[in-house]
């Protein structure tokens, strides 16, 4: 999605800081392990690391899940897309770095290519807040911090 290291959003000044975060990106991204480096760096206690209506809808695509929970989904995400205080971050990540996590976890490798095009096509479609975090050069804690100085969090 972009080579970028931080967020590529900057807050504007109607940004209204979030009080609920989803952390959406593929398997292994960091996902998890940014939601305790946030933790650490915030007083944050609505975080949603697991699937989010991005995420939900990306996985019902690649394996065919029931229309009707896709469609609850995307009721969800018009909901929350109208509340002011809540922000996505994508979490994207070099193809290679995925795997090689993979491979030191002895995780699945998947398809990471066609998992981020999936992404990428509904996180554009979303309408809500949304920023995107690379997380291939940075640690979870650079991170954090990084959304922390500028305002995001």
């Amino acid at each position: 999605m972009t080579n970028s290291t931080t967020a590529i959003v900057a807050p504007t000044p109607e940004f209204v800081k979030p009080k609920i975060i989803i952390l959406e990106g593929v398997d292994r991204s960091g996902k998890s392990t940014l939601q305790q480096a946030i933790n650490k760096a915030t007083n944050y206690k609505h975080i949603v690391v697991d699937r989010g209506p991005i995420g939900f809808k990306t996985y019902c695509d690649l394996f065919s899940r029931d229309p009707q929970l896709w469609d609850n989904y995307d009721d969800l995400e018009k909901h929350l897309a109208k509340m002011e205080d809540v922000l996505v971050i994508y979490l994207d990540c070099n193809t290679k770095v995925l795997i090689d996590r993979c491979l030191q976890t002895g995780h699945e490798i998947l398809d990471y290519d066609l998992h981020k095009h999936f992404y990428k096509f509904y996180f554009d479609k979303s309408p809500m807040k949304k920023i995107i975090v690379n997380t291939t050069y940075k640690t979870p804690e650079e991170i954090a911090n990084d959304l922390v100085k500028e305002g995001v969090l």
